[in-house]
């Protein structure tokens, strides 16, 4: 059976490690040939969509000659990233308009163009002139969070290994800018991805480990994080993963839950068993409801299946959520000595069960349990049909997992679909199928036999 799925899935835990491997689903999708094929499509029709406008406006142009109609074309172009044209419709716009006005809000978007033109250029000066000028104006996040981009881009043009005091005083404009940014508020994701931004123009750039590691503890004090995978990660490559770890246990001690649930992935992390049972048993009382739900992960990514069985059923009876039901299932999978019909037929029905009583949102371990019920009838020929019936029904949740592509082609081939199988099959990147050794046994079984290759099944 495909590898167990032990990552806190079900929780509002910051899910984010690089590392835990074994807490990672395995990344797979069942039917790419119908399903991943949808989001390309409407990506298609969108941007075809814009060209057929683009194309539209520009006949009309031919016609009228209407000055407008070029702002209207250089925004297009714009947003299907045409630069070249979008600048060059800027050019003509501005030569036919006489009181072309830069600063008037109406042409803040041509402005913004030619600045992207520039940077893309690697003409940073006169991108920086411009948005000096828009700053007089435009008192927004964006002018300087674009004008710290800019510096940055500056002092690293020439990509030395040693920053040039040259280069060091645009690091040092750049985290200027970034800061003035992030004092404006803006939305959390952007003041973090400017925090970790200016982290590394600390770390990496100017050697400086104390103001890098200044900037995120300040921050974590007093913030739940968006980007914790990304914190931890800054933590880690500055090898202080212990400052993190002390402020998160005294934000914990005054009853921050969600700090809680950071130490929870950062012990995940280190895999520490002993931490991570001592950090749910101290603080029973503010986990509520969740203390089973927390132990049963703990216990399943340990693989101690038989102590997270039985804690996924007290969460079970206590949250009355079916999803515990269903994982509950699977951990007694794992117990199981022999695994045959007559042993599956109750794990089977509690899968059903939970998937027929579900009402959690929790979309992802949705689509996990219902491969893991259609791969078991799959796989053990119980009743392949309707096996593919619920893989299918994953991949509807999500369409870019490997292992729901692996069961779908293994459910194919059992239903001597056999160009289906090799086709749906094809789609799994040979680099992961090569680190499953079922996956391989599946590649063996549907690719030997040549004859099938003429298939039209």
């Amino acid at each position: 059976m495909k590898l167990l799925l032990l990552l806190l899935i079900s929780l509002n835990v910051y899910a984010f490690s690089k590392d835990l491997s074994d807490l990672d689903m395995i990344k797979m999708t069942d039917d790419k040939l119908r399903a991943s094929d949808t989001a390309p499509v409407q990506k298609m029709t969108l941007k075809q969509s814009l060209e057929d406008k683009i194309e539209l406006y520009e006949d009309m142009y031919s016609h009228t000659k209407d000055a407008y109609l070029l702002k209207n074309l250089a925004i297009l172009n714009m947003k299907v990233r045409n630069l070249d044209k979008a600048y060059k419709y800027v050019l003509e716009f501005e030569k036919l308009t006489p009181r072309y006005d830069a600063l008037s809000p109406e042409n803040s978007a041509l402005e913004n163009i030619k600045v992207d033109y520039y940077a893309a250029n690697l003409k940073y000066e006169k991108a920086v002139a411009i948005l000096k000028e828009l700053g007089k104006v435009d008192d927004s996040f964006t002018i300087n969070s674009k004008l710290g981009e800019l510096y940055q881009a500056i002092a690293l043009k020439d990509d030395l290994a040693e920053v040039s005091p040259e280069s060091k005083d645009y690091l040092k404009k750049a985290l200027s800018e970034y800061k003035i940014a992030i004092d404006k508020n803006p939305p959390k994701e952007l003041k973090e991805a400017l925090l970790l931004q200016m982290f590394y123009v600390y770390f990496d750039k100017l050697k400086d480990r104390s103001d890098a590691l200044s900037l995120l503890n300040g921050y974590m004090k007093s913030n739940d994080c968006a980007f914790c995978g990304d914190f931890l990660y800054a933590y880690n490559t500055a090898r202080d993963v212990d400052s993190l770890v002390n402020i998160l246990k005294d934000k914990l001690a005054k009853g921050d839950i969600n700090s809680g649930k950071f130490l929870l992935d950062i012990y995940l992390n280190m895999k520490d068993k002993a931490k991570l049972l001592s950090l749910i048993e101290d603080n029973k009382k503010l986990w509520g409801d969740d203390y089973h739900v927390f132990l049963s992960y703990i216990y399943a990514n340990f693989q101690d299946y038989k102590l997270a069985s039985e804690e996924a059923l007290k969460a079970y009876k206590i949250k009355k959520d079916s999803s515990f039901l269903g994982l509950e299932a699977t951990y007694r999978y794992e117990l199981l000595s022999k695994k045959n019909k007559r042993t599956l037929k109750p794990i089977i029905a509690n899968l059903k069960e939970s998937l027929e009583k579900w009402s959690s949102p929790n979309l992802a371990l949705k689509g996990y349990l219902y491969n893991f019920l259609g791969y078991l009838l799959i796989d053990h020929d119980i009743d392949v049909k309707s096996g593919l019936n619920y893989v299918s029904q994953a991949v509807a949740i999500d369409p870019t997992n490997p292992a729901y592509l692996d069961s779908l082609a293994w459910g194919f081939y059992k239903n001597k679909e056999y160009k289906k199988a090799k086709d749906t099959f094809s789609f799994i990147d040979k680099s992961i199928v090569e680190e499953e050794p079922e996956m391989l046994l599946h590649q063996k079984s549907i690719f030997k036999d040549e004859t099938n290759k003429s298939s039209t099944n």
